[in-house]
C-alpha cells in the first residue's frame, strides 16, 4: 500500500502522484517523482531519497552510478527528506523537508557531503538554475476540499526574492533548461489524471504546452537542452518517454523492456546524456528500486539497487567532476575558468560564484595580471582613486611594470568596465607580444589600440567578435578574460 501523506502546503504534488500511482496498481511505497535538469558533465554520483519499507522515514542518500557506495547524507528525526537535486556544479544539493511538527514542507540546501544544511522557506520539488543563483519550486496557495491548488515560484539561492511564476493552480516539478532560458514543469489539471508537460520563461512569461497527453508528469531536461523526458500511463503501466523540447512525436524508451516492473517514473538524465536513472516498482516487487537504461531504449535496463526492504525514490544524477563555482557549468568558458581557479588566479566574485557573464572591471583585470605574472610589490602609490579598492596593490604592481597607465592623470578608474581594445593593450604589454604584420580586423583602423589588437590576434590570445571584426569598444566579461589569461599562459 502507498505511503499515506498528510495534506500540507508541500504535499500537493505528493498526493496527486500517489493517487495516480495507486490507480496504476503500484504495490510498493514511493515518494513522488521530482525533476531537476541534467547539467552537462561526466557522470558522477546519484542522489536519491531512501527509506525502509516498514517506516517510510525518508532521508537523502548518495551512491555511485552502479549502485555501490551508498552513503546517507541526512538523518532528520523530526520529519522526512526527499526530492533532492544537484546544482549544476555538482557541489550542492537542494531538497524538500517535511516537518512532523507543523506538517509543512520546506526547501533546504546542503553541501554534497551533507554538511552546511540551510532552510530557505516553504516549498516543494526544488531545482537549481544553471548559474546556481536561483531555485525554482512549487508552492500551495490554497487548500480546498478535493484538489490542492499550487503554482511555480522562484527564489534566490539564499531564500530571498520569492517570485510567483504561474497562476494555473496545477503546476509542479520544475526543471530548468541547461541554458537557463526556460523552465519545464508538469501540470495535472487540478487533480485530474491527464496533464501536460509545459515550459515557461524564468520571469513567468511565455508559457507553452509541449505535450497534452501525459498522465503523470515529472519532466527532466536533457543536458543538451533538446529533449524532455517524462512518464506517461499506457493503460496498465507507466512508461518513460521523451519528446523534443519544442514538441513533436514522442519516443517510448521503455516499451520494449518487458522484464521491467509495470510502473516506471521520475526519469533523470545522466550528465553525459546517454542514460536515465529512474524509479521502478509494482508487479512482484515489494519496494521501489532505481534502474538505469540507455536513453534510446537500447541495451539492457539494470536494477542498480535491488533492495526489497528499502524504497528508493526521486533520483538525480551529479555532473562531475564538480566545478569550483556554481554558475559556470553552462558557460562557454567553463574550461578556462576551471583552469584559472586551479592555477590560483581567481577566487570568484563570491565564495560560490564566478559571475562569468558580468563585465570585468579595470581593477579586476589588474589583479588577474598581477597574479598571472607574479609581479613584485610596488614601492609607489600611483593613483588617488583606488585607496578603498581591494585591487589597489595589483593596480600599483601593473603600473610599476608598465602594463597600464591609468584612465586620467593620477586616476585608474578601478571600478570602470574595460573595453576589448583596452584589454588588448594591457595584454600586449603584459606578455611582451611581438608586432604583427597582418591587419586582422576591419573595425579597428581608427583605434589607438589597433597594433595591440593585431598582436593579440597573431598570438592566438584574442579572437574577433566576428570573422572580420574585433568590436574594440565592446566590454569584456569575466568569462572572456579567463579565456584570454588561459591562452596567454597555457
Amino acid at each position: 500500500m502507498m505511503m499515506q501523506q498528510r495534506p500540507t502546503h508541500g504535499t500537493r504534488r505528493t498526493i496527486g502522484l500517489l493517487a495516480v500511482i495507486a490507480m496504476s496498481c503500484i504495490a510498493a511505497s514511493a515518494l513522488p517523482s521530482t525533476a531537476a535538469a541534467a547539467y552537462p558533465g561526466d557522470n558522477g554520483k546519484i542522489v536519491f531519497a531512501g527509506a525502509p519499507v516498514s517506516t517510510n522515514d525518508y532521508s537523502i542518500w548518495v551512491m555511485n552510478a552502479d549502485g555501490s557506495g551508498r552513503t546517507r547524507l541526512t538523518d532528520f528525526a523530526e520529519g522526512v527528506d526527499f526530492s533532492p537535486a544537484w546544482s549544476a556544479d555538482g557541489t550542492r544539493i537542494v531538497f524538500s523537508r517535511r516537518l512532523d511538527a507543523d506538517l509543512e514542507t520546506y526547501v533546504w540546501t546542503m553541501d554534497a557531503d551533507g554538511s552546511n544544511e540551510m532552510p530557505l522557506g516553504l516549498g516543494h520539488s526544488p531545482a537549481w538554475s544553471p548559474d546556481g543563483t536561483k531555485i525554482a519550486f512549487s508552492l500551495i496557495d490554497k487548500m480546498v476540499q478535493g484538489p490542492y491548488e499550487y503554482d511555480l515560484w522562484t527564489m534566490d539561492a539564499d531564500g530571498s526574492d520569492r517570485t510567483k511564476l504561474t497562476s494555473s493552480r496545477d503546476a509542479h516539478a520544475p526543471t530548468w533548461s541547461p541554458d537557463g532560458s526556460r523552465i519545464a514543469y508538469g501540470r495535472d489539471f487540478l487533480g485530474g489524471y491527464n496533464g501536460t508537460v509545459s515550459t515557461i520563461e524564468p520571469d513567468g512569461s511565455d508559457p507553452r504546452d509541449v505535450i497534452v497527453t501525459a498522465s503523470v508528469v515529472a519532466p527532466d531536461w536533457s543536458p543538451d537542452g533538446r529533449r524532455i523526458a517524462f512518464e506517461e500511463s499506457t493503460g496498465s503501466s507507466l512508461e518513460l518517454f521523451t519528446i523534443a523540447s519544442s514538441g513533436g512525436p514522442v519516443v517510448n524508451v521503455t516499451g520494449s523492456h518487458t522484464a521491467l516492473p509495470p510502473s516506471l517514473y521520475a526519469p533523470a538524465y545522466s550528465p553525459d546524456g546517454r542514460r536515465f536513472v529512474f524509479i521502478g516498482t509494482g508487479g512482484t516487487m515489494s519496494s521501489s528500486d532505481l534502474f538505469v537504461i540507455n536513453v534510446d531504449g537500447s541495451g539492457v535496463a539494470t536494477n542498480i539497487t535491488k533492495t526489497p526492504d528499502v524504497n528508493e525514490s526521486t533520483p538525480d544524477w551529479q555532473p562531475a567532476p564538480p566545478y569550483p563555482f556554481g554558475d559556470i557549468a553552462t558557460s562557454t568558458f567553463v574550461d578556462d575558468i576551471v583552469w584559472l581557479k586551479g592555477e590560483g588566479l581567481t577566487s570568484g566574485c563570491t565564495s560560490h560564484l564566478y559571475c562569468p557573464t558580468a563585465d570585468v572591471s579595470r581593477g579586476q583585470v589588474a589583479s588577474f595580471l598581477a597574479r598571472a605574472l607574479e609581479l613584485p610589490p610596488a614601492v609607489q602609490d600611483y593613483f588617488d582613486d583606488d585607496e578603498t579598492s581591494s585591487h589597489e596593490s595589483a593596480i600599483n604592481r601593473i603600473r610599476a611594470a608598465g602594463i597600464a597607465y591609468g584612465c586620467a592623470p593620477d586616476r585608474f578608474c578601478p571600478n570602470a568596465p574595460i573595453t576589448r581594445a583596452q584589454l588588448a593593450t594591457m595584454f600586449a604589454r603584459a606578455f611582451d607580444l611581438p608586432a604583427s604584420s597582418i591587419d586582422h580586423f576591419t573595425d579597428d583602423n581608427a583605434s589607438p589600440h589597433e597594433a595591440d589588437i593585431d598582436r593579440l590576434a597573431a598570438a592566438g590570445i584574442a579572437r574577433g567578435c566576428t570573422a572580420m571584426t574585433f568590436c574594440p569598444a565592446g566590454l569584456v566579461t569575466r568569462g572572456q578574460v579567463a579565456a584570454f589569461v588561459h591562452r596567454a599562459l597555457d
